[in-house]
């Protein structure tokens, strides 16, 4: 194999080298069937129930064989990628925003997402009133799990990308196996604490042959909510994260071929047009089940968000900075609080029924994502750019993202836990419950959870935080 070195022309990278791969029969082939697993496992993942279905027809465990099909077609892609690379490089990469420490605004955009999806688990599902109906003059107590969802695979999207544009990580064998190592070592120990206690704790007949392949399935990351027993369903989303850092590489070697031909300004557009169009035909095709199954858990329902984001590194450098007259992170902070409350407000008119509920439904069904998908890339290149910028924060400003992105750090610690804390706060309650009741209970499941997921970050993210392989810092 070659080395190669990547070259940097101003702040856009060049790719002619960074993307040169060995030209033999046998990595050929590997790039073909590379993209052909893909392919089927997009396709796989959206035609899921299906797959389950077909199986258990021939009396077949349908969850066991969609689990292994998955994880299996997943892994065999990363493998053949990685198996057709350098296996050293030499790189440098363009000058990326840095945020100082403490002064991170993408922390209280991800701080955000957390707030959307415990809020939007909170009063109008979990905690819900039944002696005294939720009312829509209660909206800003409301939130979207689902738009807080959307957020973290944008935001999601757009810190891989970073990480191989700045040359933090690259595309070599050894790079690429210290970004899996360091995902790794990010997500899973939060990860299966969360499921093994939750388990032990609320379903320890999880824990014995007869749900071997549940277990088997959960420790693949390919838990499935129509299981049986999925602990905690809320993960899904980690599972989704999952797969697409295991695509990472392939998806950014294909932007950065993609964006020497087209223009990174038309090409989010487009995937933002073909994922709506997705959406639009999986739910229009839908017969028994739904848009959950369809076009919210599928890999490739979001992908179009987490390309998205991943773009967005080509967009930053092409803002001019002396165009810059306003002060970005303001602005950026605006944005941010109109943007939640318009979630929130949207969101409030499904949870509370009413005659207009089923417009916004459809709404949030066929476009959510989108929307939502426009609004925190809109944010994140505001925030960027004012790193990049060096503009001076004012005094609010400043105190505004430091006394909020702590949120942001022990969000998914925060993520993690909360449907299981919320449900046994929940529990606890009588079966009929008022507003007053509610509310108080909610508050109650929020502090717990916040408490527990801030001791969670100390004793057990930050002592893996730790063990992460050293690499260079973007430049």
């Amino acid at each position: 194999m070659h080395t190669s070195q990547i070259k940097s022309h101003g702040d856009i990278m060049d790719f002619s080298t960074a993307i040169r791969i060995d030209s033999s029969i046998e990595t050929s082939k590997n790039l073909f069937i590379c993209s052909f697993l893909v392919f089927f496992l997009f396709a796989m993942e959206a035609g899921g129930p299906d797959i389950r279905r077909l199986a258990e027809g021939v009396g077949l465990n349908g969850h066991l064989i969609f689990a292994l099909f998955r994880f299996s077609f997943l892994a065999l892609a990363a493998v053949l990628f990685y198996n057709g690379l350098p296996t050293h490089i030499v790189e440098t990469g363009p000058s990326v925003p840095q945020q100082m420490p403490g002064q991170d605004p993408l922390l209280t955009l991800r701080g955000l997402a957390c707030l959307l999806v415990m809020f939007g688990h909170g009063l109008p599902l979990v905690f819900l009133p039944t002696l005294d109906p939720l009312q829509l003059s209660a909206w800003p107590l409301m939130g979207s799990a689902w738009a807080g969802v959307w957020v973290f695979f944008v935001l999601s999207g757009y810190l891989m990308g970073k990480g191989f544009y700045s040359g933090r990580y690259g595309i070599s064998r050894e790079k690429i196996g210290n970004f899996y190592k360091n995902r790794f070592k990010r997500i899973a120990p939060i990860y299966y604490t969360v499921l093994f206690l939750v388990g032990v704790l609320t379903v320890p007949g999880m824990y014995s042959l007869e749900h071997l392949w549940e277990l088997v399935a959960l420790a693949l990351f390919s838990q499935q909510n129509g299981a049986s027993m999925p602990i905690v369903g809320a993960l899904w989303s980690v599972q989704t994260e999952v797969a697409f850092y295991a695509l990472v590489p392939l998806l950014f070697c294909t932007i950065g071929m993609a964006v020497r031909r087209v223009s990174p300004l038309l090409l989010v557009p487009a995937v933002f047009a073909i994922g709506i169009i997705y959406r639009g035909v999986a739910i229009e095709l839908a017969t028994q089940y739904g848009w959950v199954d369809r076009a919210l858990v599928p890999l490739i329902a979001n992908l179009d968000l987490f390309l998205s984001g991943m773009l967005l590194n080509w967009i930053v450098p092409l803002v001019p900075q002396r165009a810059v007259k306003v002060s970005l992170l303001g602005c950026g902070l605006a944005i941010l609080l109109v943007g939640y409350f318009a979630l929130t407000f949207v969101y409030s008119r499904v949870a509370v029924p009413n005659a207009d509920a089923q417009v916004y439904m459809n709404a949030i069904m066929y476009s959510g994502p989108t929307i939502v998908a426009i609004f925190t890339s809109a944010l994140i290149v505001i925030f960027e750019c004012h790193v990049r910028s060096g503009q001076q924060a004012g005094a609010i400003s400043k105190t505004i993202v430091r006394r909020t992105q702590y949120i942001g750090t022990v969000s998914y610690a925060a993520y993690a836990w909360h449907e299981p804390i919320f449900l046994h706060v929940r529990s606890s309650l009588p079966k009929d419950i008022g507003f007053y009741q509610a509310f108080i209970g909610f508050l109650v499941a929020l502090g717990v959870t916040i408490f527990i997921s801030i001791a969670s970050y100390k004793l057990i993210e930050k002592q893996f935080e730790k063990q992460k392989i050293a690499v260079p810092p973007a430049l």
